[in-house]
């Protein structure tokens, strides 16, 4: 809730919206800084009086209503006719939620049942006697809310005092345990108020935040809990619509740097992005981690106290196991929200009849963080079908992805359920190496593979600028082929270099190739890590003079006819000594 904080106020019923009225109303409306006007108290949300009685004396017909359990009320002697009402506050409270309202009111009582329903807990509402019959059509969707909170964040905080709402002349506050609400049906709509107000309870009355440089603690935790409302009543799509009807999309950051000004502390930011915050959580960490660890935070140590932003941000990396502190960084203390550009190019797979998508992501955004590290989901599409959904670590601001599918995509959708606040745009594909994973290939095998450029005129030069190939590949800097026969084994990373032939175009990406360790060298049919003479002997002694057989035949196997005969014998001379072809990787077998 945000009021406009001005300590006690007195006025008549209905004069908010400049109904006639003569009955006389008084209220108090304090927060950030007002409390201070009207009751001697530390006026800080960071000190909470473990408990309070409540005892305010009025002339008979007003009746007053304030936080907490009515004990009693005392007639008092005298004319006019008084009478002394006795509240008692048995939960923690903090100055700003601490309230009354004075005035000609029907007391209305629904019940919240739980625990089975064999408890329950009275909801008083203090109406104006002109709006009993539409309270009662449009507050008694009281109970149900209770229900879905508790269910969500844990039983409602102050179950042993009550609940209930006062009418007063302002649009709606969340004092403790007694809800306060506008003197008509607000534009806003009577189903806002009760819901945000109400969540309120456990986010800004149970667990408050320390300073008001915390506010979104209280705001837009309240805010994101109407989301969940309507989870609860409707499903998924009522809450991911609310969330959409809430976007943020100003330079404000969620942690407010300057309270020096009521405005500064409730402005919209805190409560819409704020929301976000939650839901961004939400989608990054999963449905189970993430309602889980707001029930447990309604149940940590910060029950009944308060808690800083950091406070929150240590609870969380506790509770999750990760450590979340660049995400609060960027969403929390920083501005704005990430705009992805993308551009996408499709390569067809000759090898399988499948299609590759090359996408280049971009954060473009020239506000607030360089980048916003998150996962992004991504969703492509051949028609109207979906044909892959994925996600990516997007950590830096320029980023190359590929992506196989068995059909050719025709679209590509960022965030296609909206987890993330941001925007995004196409972008034409320039010049750029496709990210294709380079094969891998076995130890002295033969070894053919090519590095792609799309864009510019075609024509490229390629050259290798950090990192290098195994010992026996080459790169050919015209057509980007990789070639030959490795004989280092591991994986190697390194960095190649495109630039287009006719124009200014260039850029570069780093590629892994993968060498399975082998069996030796093809050839090496006495296994002493050479190809020479010594296996020319080697073979002649196995096949002629009852030599030693070859520890492993495939080595002995040079011309892959699996069969170690004469002709391998000759095939090995050849290599040697007349230049013939490099020794294959055989396939005999010795009975």
């Amino acid at each position: 809730g945000k009021s406009h904080g001005r300590g006690l106020a007195f006025g008549y019923q209905n004069h908010l919206f400049d109904e006639s009225s003569t009955i006389p109303v008084a209220y108090t409306d304090c927060q950030p800084y007002d409390s201070r006007r009207w009751w001697p108290c530390k006026d800080s949300p960071g000190d909470k009086a473990d408990s309070m009685n409540i005892n305010i004396t009025v002339d008979e017909p007003y009746y007053c209503a304030t936080n907490g359990r009515l004990d009693k009320i005392e007639i008092l002697q005298g004319s006019p006719s008084r009478r002394t009402f006795k509240y008692r506050m048995t939960y923690p409270i903090y100055t700003s939620v601490v309230a009354l309202a004075i005035s000609e009111y029907t007391i209305w009582t629904d019940w919240y049942f739980y625990n089975d329903d064999n408890d329950s807990m009275p909801i008083v509402n203090y109406v104006y006697p002109y709006f009993l019959g539409e309270a009662q059509e449009t507050w008694d969707i009281t109970p149900q809310c209770l229900e879905i909170y508790a269910d969500a964040f844990g039983e409602y905080a102050f179950i042993d005092d009550k609940y209930g709402h006062a009418q007063y002349e302002n649009y709606g506050m969340e004092h403790q345990t007694c809800t306060a609400m506008p003197p008509v049906e607000w534009a806003h709509s009577t189903e806002y108020l009760i819901i945000h107000e109400m969540a309120h309870q456990w986010w800004g009355d149970m667990i408050t935040c320390e300073t008001w440089h915390d506010v979104w603690l209280n705001e837009g935790m309240a805010t994101y809990s109407e989301a969940i409302y309507y989870e609860g009543l409707y499903g998924i799509n009522a809450y991911r619509s609310h969330m959409a009807s809430i976007e943020y999309w100003d330079d404000r950051s969620v942690y407010v740097y300057d309270t020096t000004n009521a405005s500064n502390v409730f402005n919209i930011v805190v409560y819409h992005k704020g929301a976000w915050v939650m839901h961004m959580l939400r989608g990054l960490l999963g449905d189970e981690l993430f309602l889980s660890m707001l029930r447990a935070y309604g149940n940590s140590q910060f029950r009944y106290r308060t808690i800083t932003t950091e406070g929150f941000i240590s609870f969380c990396n506790s509770y999750t196991g990760l450590n979340l502190d660049q995400f609060f960084d960027d969403w929390v203390y920083g501005i704005m929200y990430p705009v992805y550009a993308k551009a996408i190019y499709i390569e067809p797979d000759l090898s399988d009849g499948q299609y590759w998508t090359c996408l280049n992501l971009s954060q473009t955004q020239t506000y607030g963080p360089d980048v916003f590290e998150m996962p992004v989901d991504l969703r492509f599409y051949s028609g109207t079908d979906i044909i892959l959904d994925t996600t990516i670590n997007n950590d830096s601001r320029f980023q190359r992805f590929a992506f196989k599918t068995t059909d050719e995509p025709d679209s590509l959708v960022i965030d296609p359920d909206n987890w993330i606040l941001n925007e995004s745009f196409n972008m034409p594909w320039s010049y750029y190496l496709l990210p294709l994973p380079l094969d891998s290939a076995d130890q002295y095998g033969e070894y053919r593979d090519t590095i792609i450029c799309q864009g510019g005129s075609g024509y490229n030069q390629f050259q290798i600028i950090s990192g290098v190939l195994p010992n026996g590949l080459t790169l050919n800097s015209e057509t980007g082929e990789i070639y030959g026969n490795p004989e280092e084994s591991g994986e190697f990373s390194f960095v190649a270099k495109a630039d287009d032939t006719y124009s200014s175009y260039s850029d570069q990406l780093e590629f892994n190739i993968y060498i399975r360790e082998g069996l030796g060298r093809p050839g090496d049919a006495n296994k002493d890590e050479n190809v020479d003479i010594l296996d020319v002997v080697f073979l002649i002694n196995y096949k002629y003079k009852d030599g030693p057989v070859p520890a492993i035949p495939v080595l002995a196997d040079p011309n892959a006819d699996c069969t170690i005969d004469i002709l391998d014998i000759v095939y090995l001379i050849n290599y040697r000594y007349k230049d013939g072809p490099v020794p294959q990787l055989g396939c005999a077998v010795i009975q």
